[in-house]
C-alpha cells in the first residue's frame, strides 16, 4: 500500500513576496519608459541595455541622457547615447 502524506502549507513567502514586488516595479518602470539615473555603469551590461546616465559621476560619452550598450570591446565606443 502506498504511503499517503499530509500536505503541509508553506508558512513564510515573505522574502519572496518583497523580491517579486520588486521585480514588478522594476518591470513596471519599463514598460512605462521610465528609468533610473545612474551615477556609474552597470556591472554586467548586455547588449541592447538601455540606461539613463547622469553624466557627471558616470558619463559615458555626451553627458547625460538615455545611452544604448552595444557590446564593443572598448569602453568609450561601448555606449551610443539615444
Amino acid at each position: 500500500m502506498a504511503r499517503r502524506y499530509k500536505t503541509q502549507e508553506p508558512t513564510n513567502f515573505t522574502g519572496v513576496i518583497r523580491e517579486l514586488r520588486r521585480i514588478e516595479a522594476t518591470l513596471n518602470q519599463i514598460v512605462d519608459g521610465q528609468h533610473e539615473v545612474l551615477s556609474r555603469a552597470p556591472d554586467r551590461p548586455i547588449v541592447g541595455l538601455v540606461v539613463f546616465a547622469d553624466g557627471t559621476s558616470w558619463n559615458p560619452g555626451s553627458g547625460m541622457g538615455l545611452y544604448e550598450y552595444n557590446g564593443t570591446s572598448t569602453a568609450s565606443a561601448a555606449w551610443s547615447k539615444l
